[in-house]
């Protein structure tokens, strides 16, 4: 057995002899990770979404991704379709910009959906204006 194989194993001893609920579980894991973090499925619904998704994105389990987050939908849909590479990229919405990585879910050989994890980056694209502005006043000073 390999080691991947073994700790799968540990881990799901533990939660079966947990007393809680494995769906709840898996809810509580990624409402716990502090980021947005969606699972869509190979038709584009979204089969799991943490509490950031939910509500800094408004994205829900059975909706489509493309309508819940249609920025997202044109890689998520290239990602469906054969990629198996994770990719990272930013989005731009309303609200808030984020910083996204895209990774496809392999069961059996066979590509069945995509995880998106996202941070919003709002603040660290304005700071990063910040020190641009500050670099240029300091070079401008030395000249």
């Amino acid at each position: 057995m390999t080691t991947e194989t073994n700790s799968t194993l540990r881990i799901s001893n533990l939660l079966h002899n947990a007393p809680v609920n494995t769906d709840d579980f898996y809810q509580a894991l990624v409402n716990a990770m502090g980021v947005g973090f969606l699972a869509i499925n190979a038709s584009g619904l979204i089969i799991l979404a943490n509490t950031v998704a939910r509500e800094s994105c408004e994205a829900y389990p059975d909706m489509e991704l493309k309508k819940a987050f249609p920025e997202l939908w044109p890689k998520v849909n290239k990602k469906l379709t054969g990629c198996k590479q994770s990719i990272e990229f930013s989005v731009r919405r309303e609200k808030a910009d984020y910083l996204v990585r895209l990774s496809p879910i392999p069961l059996d050989g066979e590509q069945v959906g995509a995880v998106c994890v996202f941070v919003e980056s709002t603040s660290l694209e304005a700071m990063a204006m910040q020190m641009s502005f500050f670099q240029e006043i300091i070079s401008e000073m030395e000249a």
